[in-house]
């Protein structure tokens, strides 16, 4: 909203000078804070233990949604940043064993009904301005940055929580799950659902933003901006942990035997491919069951009906 603002808005028109536009930027300077997140994996840069990222307001994956829109990223420190916040988001569900990623959303039911909240702070402590107050539920739309980042790494988190009891449904992915495989949040969103599939699309809208940016000669001012503000804060001294490797799953959404049933039309198990890991990352096969959620799975007695059907009208002509 503030470059939409900065770049076409009609200031000239009403005589505002550049100093009153300046402003915009000059008032955002307090929430732009640089902040280290502290980790127990030994790096080569100077501070071994600590990872540079803009401190997050709860550091829940949807304040990155400005990355759908504009292109930062073609500013190296922005992506450098950027890149840096998703290793964490990773590593800080991997080392805590937790089966997903966090992110504003609406809560599991209460036991026996379809009544749902909506969290808001649901994120990452240590690197937020505010209080978290719901670590308990996970939402496969918390990849979408990491697919950003770095699509392999940020698919295996979306298929790991996609596995929870009842995860999918003939709609997509299931808004969110509680950490113990309990419950689930019953609702439908469009933020849940489309923020995934914009982000496997990212570099493509990027491209298209770039240029309506370029036609409207207002690129270069949003270069210049970004640049300079991110780098009064972040530029003077080098971003620390940029050598994290990134993390994949730990742990899976536990299944219990009496816990939820997968929905009628999302039982089909299907053998995946699983990312593992040792030095380098590597695709190997696994038993691992996933669940289709295509409304075209029906039982196969359905399919027999219908042979049988054909059958007979074929004999009857």
């Amino acid at each position: 909203m503030a470059f939409f603002m900065d770049l076409y808005a009609p200031w000239t028109s009403y005589n505002y000078t550049m100093e009153e536009r300046n402003r915009i930027w000059t008032y955002k300077r307090a929430r732009l804070i640089r902040d280290e997140y502290n980790t127990n994996t030994e790096s080569s840069n100077v501070i071994p233990t600590q990872v540079t990222v803009q401190r997050g307001f709860w550091f829940s994956s949807h304040e990155q949604w400005k990355y759908f829109y504009l292109p930062y990223r073609d500013i190296d420190l922005q992506q450098r940043l950027f890149t840096n916040g998703e290793k964490v988001r990773v590593y800080h569900s991997a080392q805590n064993r937790i089966p997903g990623l966090y992110a504003s959303v609406a809560s599991d039911a209460k036991p026996g009904t379809y009544q749902v909240d909506y969290w808001s702070a649901c994120g990452i402590q240590q690197i937020a301005f505010q209080k978290i107050e719901h670590q308990s539920v996970v939402t496969p739309y918390a990849s979408f940055p990491v697919i950003m980042a770095n699509e392999t790494i940020g698919l295996a988190w979306y298929l790991n929580m996609l596995q929870g009891p009842a995860m999918q449904n003939i709609y997509g992915s299931t808004e969110s799950a509680n950490i113990n495989g309990s419950a689930i949040s019953p609702v439908i969103t469009w933020d849940s659902k489309i923020t995934t599939i914009v982000a496997m699309l990212s570099s493509h809208l990027i491209n298209v933003s770039r240029q309506l940016l370029e036609r409207d000669q207002t690129y270069e001012r949003f270069y210049n901006i970004t640049e300079y503000e991110w780098s009064r804060v972040f530029g003077l001294k080098p971003l620390l942990g940029e050598d994290l490797p990134w993390s994949l799953p730990s742990v899976k959404i536990p299944r219990p035997p009496d816990g939820l049933p997968d929905f009628t039309q999302c039982r089909n198990t299907l053998t995946t491919t699983e990312l593992a890991t040792s030095s380098n990352l590597s695709l190997i096969t696994s038993s691992t069951p996933s669940y289709s959620l295509s409304a075209l799975n029906k039982p196969s007695y359905v399919t027999v009906v219908i042979l049988i059907f054909a059958l007979v009208v074929l004999l009857l002509k």
